[in-house]
């Protein structure tokens, strides 16, 4: 593309040779119609650079503060992702210990009831009879 604008230039210079008087202020310059061309069209083209500087900076200070958390957030998806496999894991041994307890249950011999009472004497408390302790 460069090349391109280049050899348009190039063509452009050679048409427009003719000497041009231009006046800015107290200034006057005589140069050919395509020296002034080119120059004013850098001037532009230097004019807008510096104009759109700040918010080509800012855009990429922006990005760069993306690129930070996008880093940031990627470390916490890894640290995530290690505690989620961690806990799995203890998850698995928890289960795994707990089946193992059940089976441990389930192959113990039942035990009868047992046939006396487990107190040595059995009260037998009548909630109509009056209490003497109260009495007094």
């Amino acid at each position: 593309l460069a090349f391109v604008v280049a050899f348009l230039a190039i063509i452009f210079a050679l048409q427009n040779a003719s000497a041009v008087t231009v006046t800015i202020g107290i200034w006057r310059i005589t140069a050919s119609l395509a020296l002034i061309l080119l120059l004013t069209l850098g001037l532009g083209f230097i004019s807008g650079l510096m104009v759109s500087m700040p918010t080509i900076i800012q855009r990429n200070w922006t990005i760069r503060r993306y690129k930070s958390q996008v880093n940031q957030l990627e470390a916490e998806i890894q640290e995530t992702k290690q505690e989620l496999a961690h806990h799995q894991q203890l998850l698995a041994q928890d289960r795994e210990d707990g089946s193992k307890q059940q089976a441990w249950v389930e192959d113990q011999p039942l035990r009868e009831a047992p046939s006396q009472p487990l107190l040595a004497e059995t009260v037998e408390l009548d909630i109509n009879a009056p209490n003497s302790e109260i009495e007094d």
